[in-house]
């Protein structure tokens, strides 16, 4: 990762703050979007919020496989929302590129968005 500044194959908030607005995938998805309509955009972080969500065991720092994962989604938000919401079809579009297909029902992303 070139984002490791140490090394060590994890990333902190102060490395993941300081490289991943840089890096080319993050600035083709629509972090503006990452908020939403319902906080007001200057008490809003994407990356730390990107980091929040990302990190599974919470130990605030990103492995190589929460890293990966993040750069999956990133990759299914690109391919499949349209805009800056997410209806079920872009939802079920992004869980199919995501996850494993065969544990996955159709229903599932409508069921989620309601």
């Amino acid at each position: 990762m070139r984002c490791d500044t140490n090394g060590d194959w994890r990333l902190t908030r102060t490395e993941a703050a300081k490289c991943i607005p840089d890096e080319r995938w993050y600035k083709l998805t629509n972090n503006d979007g990452f908020c939403g309509n319902n906080c007001p955009r200057d008490k809003v972080d994407p990356v730390i919020d990107l980091l929040e969500f990302a990190d599974r065991n919470a130990d605030d720092q990103l492995s190589l496989e929460e890293y990966v994962w993040v750069r999956k989604a990133a990759s299914a938000w690109r391919q499949c929302v349209m805009g800056n919401g997410m209806n079920y079809k872009e939802l079920e579009c992004a869980l199919r590129l995501t996850s494993d297909n065969s544990a996955f029902n159709a229903g599932d992303a409508r069921k989620s968005l309601e």
